[in-house]
């Protein structure tokens, strides 16, 4: 079973309008994602608020450690801003494993009740293990990488993580030597890491591969949209309406979109012409 089939026949999302859990069916845009992280080494994806880039990339991890080689476990790293929402990330990969079937773990994990009732995790909320062998931990700082080599890093909010630079510095260098590298984020100015990366992968000074989301993507907000051009005195000059392909050459021309949930997130927002860029955009904005 490919990865793809697995997250969305296995793994299960939390619906908050619906307040139940309900089968993974991915987005167009999340399945670009998904196949960038299956087809490249080092992945950067630049993202908006809200746009159900940490729920695929869960899911991807998840499935990682799961269905490795048995010769060649994982060790899959997590680095984010804070070490709550490292463990948060840990938490929910962990719920997406809890989902699989447990005649994944082999038959010590399944076929009588004693069995069914062994925990699949050999650890605690910083690290553990899986009867595959794959480990997973979380890391907020370089030391708590000594002794590893992963097979598999994320960088989750990576351009907000502190000393973000010298975590990456150490990575490198520890990784194995066909390992995976993923930074998710939303914009932060010209930080250090997040920014640095995507510059330099634009100039071909790295391999990263670039994942741009637009929330005009997302069929969760992107409905009803109009699409307005306003010429140099904010004038409309043009007016687009129920256009489904194409949007991001329309903005790229000029055009700007809005309906009701961008309305509602600039008015969150204040109307703050830098946060939306940043936050709805995914701009980076000097």
């Amino acid at each position: 079973m490919g990865v793809l089939e697995t997250i969305e026949t296995q793994f299960k999302v939390f619906v908050n309008s619906k307040v139940e859990y309900q089968p993974f069916k991915l987005f167009d845009y999340q399945k670009r994602i998904l196949n960038s992280y299956k087809t490249h080494r080092f992945n950067l994806v630049k993202k908006y608020r809200q746009g159900g880039v940490s729920s695929i990339t869960q899911g991807y991890l998840a499935n990682k450690g799961s269905f490795n080689h048995p010769d060649k476990p994982e060790t899959i790293v997590i680095i984010s801003t804070n070490l709550s929402q490292a463990q948060h990330q840990l938490k929910k990969i962990k719920e997406f494993l809890s989902s699989l079937p447990r005649e994944t773990w082999g038959p010590d994990y399944y076929g009588s009740k004693e069995n069914e009732e062994k925990s699949i995790f050999i650890g605690g909320k910083l690290s553990f293990e899986l009867p595959s062998g794959s480990k997973y931990l979380v890391a907020t700082n370089k030391d708590a990488l000594r002794g590893f080599k992963p097979t598999c890093v994320l960088f989750d909010e990576a351009a907000f993580i502190n000393k973000g630079n010298e975590l990456y510095d150490v990575v490198i260098t520890s990784l194995e030597v066909d390992g995976q590298i993923i930074m998710v984020s939303t914009p932060n100015g010209a930080d250090n890491l997040f920014f640095r990366t995507y510059r330099d992968s634009l100039i071909k000074r790295n391999t990263f591969h670039i994942t741009d989301i637009n929330w005009w993507e997302d069929t969760r907000f992107g409905k009803d949209i109009t699409w307005y051009l306003f010429n140099s005195d904010d004038e409309v000059i043009d007016t687009l309406e129920n256009i489904t392909e194409g949007q991001d050459e329309l903005f790229k021309l000029g055009y700007t979109p809005t309906n009701k949930w961008f309305e509602d997130m600039c008015r969150l927002l204040n109307y703050n012409e830098r946060q939306i860029d940043q936050e709805i955009y995914a701009k980076f904005i000097f």
